[in-house]
């Protein structure tokens, strides 16, 4: 049994970035987002209690151990040792699926996303006046939702129309109500709701690594890719904690996950401070990746692990997290503004059945 300490971040792709090592232990530097590096043996690196783990769903560290210990930590050492052949591009994408999937930064990324969208949902449905002013247009005829809420309360159309017509102040006051109701229901549940989300999220990461540690839909990707390894000069390569980032087509060119629409150029895999994988679709050809250290920290939500402690090492400490987003702070609110139909279809049944 693998125990509580779950590692997110597998240790036999750690090694390849240790600053030393002893003969039952491997150190290596670590540098976290606001911290001072420091030097961190990586069993305590990339782990955190129970991490793969819900009622549901107890022994799914164990099941990414084993498929780990029998695939990948193998292919691992074959590709550090130069060897890679055409039969391995199978077994190289299932790997790279199962790597951008497994670890934290996939997680943190959507809690920082949904807690972005609670603030705006907060800071908007507590507006009592905005709140009346989107009822207006709410409860109309011409509104879907308003007319299955319509339907459900046994109200025809007609039915409505003469109320709005014979008692508007009914109406006004109606709207008023809601909107204070709305606004409690949101405010009393401010703090609850994260929690909740966060468990949300807990629980969906597993179960979809549970149904399989490397989503078909994500290898197929990978696989009509030209794999090889490659030496990075200087052998200052650090490992980010997003594990693997892409190169795409567009203004955005390095990301630390891979959309749908994305126009994929080349995967990337940190291999150890000299050496990465790296995939390279045909259309795209080759390039050479110079600025990958700057890139990998960029991409890094939380920290980087690294052989190094020297200047340009430090360097890097300031860029974590710059290009570890997901979308940034005005996509958030765009989808917020688009689901507003869907929250208003939720909220004011929530608020009425208090």
């Amino acid at each position: 049994m693998s125990g509580s300490r779950h590692h997110f971040i597998p240790r036999f792709l750690q090694k390849g970035f240790s600053s030393r090592s002893t003969n039952q232990d491997v150190y290596c530097w670590t540098y976290s987002k606001n911290k001072k590096p420091f030097q961190a043996n990586i069993k305590n690196v990339g782990v955190e209690t129970l991490f793969y783990s819900v009622a549901s769903e107890t022994d799914l560290d164990d099941k990414i151990s084993k498929e780990e210990e029998a695939n990948f930590s193998p292919l691992i050492d074959k590709l550090r040792a130069g060897s890679l052949s055409a039969d391995d591009t199978v077994r190289i994408a299932a790997m790279l699926a199962h790597f951008e999937i497994r670890g934290r930064h996939l997680r943190s990324n959507a809690n920082i996303l949904f807690s972005e969208l609670m603030r705006t949902l907060v800071t908007t449905f507590t507006d009592i006046a905005f709140l009346e002013s989107l009822f207006t247009k709410v409860m109309s005829v011409k509104s879907a939702m308003f007319r299955k809420s319509l339907r459900k309360a046994g109200i025809s159309k007609q039915l409505f129309n003469q109320i709005m017509r014979t008692n508007p102040q009914a109406v006004r006051e109606f709207k008023l109500k809601a909107a204070r109701d709305v606004a409690t229901a949101v405010y009393e549940q401010r703090t609850v709701i994260p929690v909740m989300i966060a468990d949300a999220i807990k629980r969906g990461h597993i179960k979809v690594l549970a149904e399989s540690v490397s989503p078909k839909k994500r290898i197929c990707r990978y696989l009509n890719l030209t794999f090889s390894v490659r030496e990075f000069v200087g052998g200052d390569l650090p490992l980010g904690d997003s594990i693997v980032i892409f190169h795409v087509a567009g203004e955005r060119q390095f990301k630390p996950f891979l959309d749908k629409a994305d126009r994929l150029i080349a995967v990337i895999l940190p291999l150890s401070s000299s050496q990465y994988l790296v995939g390279e679709s045909y259309e795209m050809g080759s390039e050479q990746y110079s600025s990958l250290p700057s890139e990998i920290s960029r991409c890094s939500f939380e920290y980087f692990i690294s052989s190094k402690n020297d200047e340009l090492t430090k360097d890097l400490h300031s860029r974590i997290g710059s290009n570890s987003h997901w979308l940034v702070k005005e996509e958030v609110h765009k989808i917020f503004a688009e689901s507003m139909d869907e929250l208003m279809d939720k909220l004011p049944h929530q608020a009425r059945d208090k």
